[in-house]
């Protein structure tokens, strides 16, 4: 299980990563976020829990650092906001 871990974790730093994805994730995150604070705000849950999920494919951080090596803001960033899509999609089924 380890071997695997660790072989994941070698694949994931050898993986070369275009500039032309650098450039795009950070506008596309900006824009999904935006979206799903609008529809936070106009209360339909589904909907920002979707744009908020989808915000969260777009990492806008730097993609050539393993998430483990990331400072702390970061990646609690990242976590608070998958935390904020698990419970608007339950809000949303409860609803």
């Amino acid at each position: 299980m380890i071997l695997i871990g660790q072989k994941l974790l070698k694949m994931e730093t050898t993986n070369q990563i275009s500039t032309r994805t650098i450039q795009i994730n950070r506008p596309c995150y900006i824009a999904f976020t935006a979206a799903g604070i609008i529809f936070f705000i106009l209360h339909d849950f589904s909907q920002a829990s979707v744009f908020f999920g989808l915000g969260l494919v777009f990492d806008p951080f730097d993609l050539k650092q393993p998430f483990p090596q990331r400072p702390f803001y970061q990646r609690a960033l990242l976590v608070v906001q998958l935390i904020l899509v698990m419970t608007l999609l339950i809000l949303s089924i409860i609803k």
